[in-house]
């Protein structure tokens, strides 16, 4: 009798695994193969993007006097690189790869409208689409579902790193960049005082020019730490930012 049950369940495991098979492997359509996912769509014709996470976490890009901006910051100006690749891929998904054609497997694939990788909405003169990005079965497959649609595709031309939900990810982050080399001064001045650095030329072991720097008004019973000197003066000629804030203090 125990025999027999295991039998049976052995046998419903197999015809389960054959179901998920035949639900979620990946499988070319014989009819609109290669289709675009998004017919009306091109990179050209969007003038509003906004990405989000299922965290809620999200950015707006959005076209103002032909230049993509962020609105939410003071229309801070956007890598148009960025931007122009992101449009590109989105405008390039088609409909070759059917991974699944029911709302029930929206969520395991991360394409349902409150369990996903990204979300994407778009704006053109003509109308808006939304996309959803999901997980990543392997390298260089990505699902992927447009809003209102049951079917869920296998994308190999996107991924969730394109389409970042932080203004850092859209923008160029170099805030400050002076080549060392054209330095003469430095001054440096907080609530306690300034101090001022010096540089000039001197040769290295390998009779190369080097920049070194000197603290002026050094007293006699001090002495110019070389490393803290090159740390600061780094950091002063190359500043990052995180994420624009806006244009008020």
């Amino acid at each position: 009798m125990i025999k027999r049950i295991h039998l049976w369940l052995a046998g419903l495991l197999v015809v389960q695994i054959v179901a998920g098979v035949l639900v979620f492997w990946p499988r070319r359509t014989a009819a609109g193969n290669g289709q675009p996912l998004l017919p009306d769509l091109s990179a050209e014709t969007v003038t509003e993007l906004t990405v989000e996470d299922t965290a809620g976490t999200s950015v707006r890009l959005a076209q103002v006097d032909g230049a993509w901006v962020l609105p939410d910051v003071g229309d801070y100006p956007a890598n148009i690189t960025t931007v122009d690749n992101a449009l590109k891929l989105l405008a390039g998904l088609t409909t070759g790869r059917v991974v699944a054609r029911t709302e029930s497997s929206h969520r395991q694939l991360q394409v349902a409208e409150d369990n996903f990788v990204r979300r994407v909405d778009l704006k053109t003169a003509e109308g808006a689409h939304t996309l959803f990005v999901g997980s990543s079965p392997s390298y260089g497959l990505t699902h992927v579902r447009v809003a209102g649609q049951t079917e869920v595709y296998a994308a190999g031309q996107i991924n969730s790193w394109d389409l970042p939900t932080q203004p850092d990810g859209w923008v160029n982050t170099v805030y400050l960049s002076v080549p060392e080399d054209t330095l003469r001064r430095v001054t440096v001045e907080n609530a306690n005082g300034a101090f001022t650095l010096e540089s000039g030329q001197s040769e290295d072991e390998e009779g190369e020019a080097a920049t070194t720097w000197t603290l002026a008004d050094l007293a006699e019973d001090e002495e110019m730490s070389a490393s803290a000197v090159l740390t600061l003066v780094n950091q002063a000629t190359s500043v990052n930012m995180t994420t624009p804030l806006g244009r008020e203090e």
